[in-house]
């Protein structure tokens, strides 16, 4: 296992960030991550009712985007903290089922749901191959994963500002909101080193996953990876 991205190193990151996490969020997107996120509301299934389990499901940002009364919601992150904020932002809403559970090890049955979500975290994961691995086991025939994610601009124009801004301006405003530099050298890092765009999208299908494809959004900064797992598995 990557030791710098072991659960307990990575829960404890993000306890300790857990109540500035929105506001540090709001600045270091200029406003933009909640239309992100809200983007994915247009790629769930077509269905009267639907499942959607929401992996790293933090302060609950993604489910408050995407939520809509024909959902029922398994949100599920490694942090305590996080999932206490969640909690209080989510209400006592008995269609949303908040734990503590591992997106390598997802704490639910083969096959119970219709799509699956994971924004800005499957790059914590210390081996994403095995994260698509368990998100296919619990998808149903059909169902569909929706990962939302940082991704490397094509532009080297836009990379090179890119770049500047995630090396230099965010580990900056990161340690003043939250007075931790730490949690914010290790978001620029894990951009650079995670996969991004077709090497992603091969990931995906190297595990499983068919009808792949990637939307990109903020010059490419940003990716949404869409994908299906297949009707009867190969």
């Amino acid at each position: 296992m990557n030791q710098t991205k072991s659960r307990h190193k990575i829960a404890q990151m993000f306890d300790q960030i857990a109540v500035e996490y929105d506001r540090t969020n709001r600045y270091l997107s200029l406003g933009q991550d909640f239309r992100w996120r809200k983007s994915l509301k247009k790629y769930l299934p077509q269905k009267e009712s639907l499942v959607v389990v929401d992996l790293a499901c933090g302060t609950g940002n993604q489910i408050a985007a995407i939520d809509q009364p024909n959902i029922k919601f398994y949100g599920i992150d490694i942090s305590k903290e996080m999932l206490k904020i969640a909690k209080k932002k989510l209400g006592d809403n008995d269609r949303i089922e908040l734990m503590i559970g591992s997106a390598l090890q997802i704490p639910l049955d083969d096959e119970v749901a219709d799509a699956v979500t994971i924004s800005f975290g499957i790059r914590n994961v210390s081996d994403p191959a095995r994260c698509l691995m368990e998100i296919l086991r619990v998808l149903k025939p059909g169902g569909r994963i929706l990962i939302l994610e940082f991704s490397i601009p094509q532009s080297n124009f836009v990379r090179f500002f890119s770049d500047f801004y995630v090396h230099k301006i965010v580990p900056w405003m990161g340690k003043k909101i939250t007075k931790k530099q730490l949690p914010y050298t290790y978001l620029s890092d894990t951009i650079e080193e995670f996969y991004s765009g077709e090497s992603f999208v091969q990931l995906m299908e190297d595990n499983g996953f068919i009808h792949t494809s990637q939307k990109t959004m903020n010059f490419g900064t940003v990716s949404l990876y869409i994908g299906e797992k297949p009707q009867h598995n190969r």
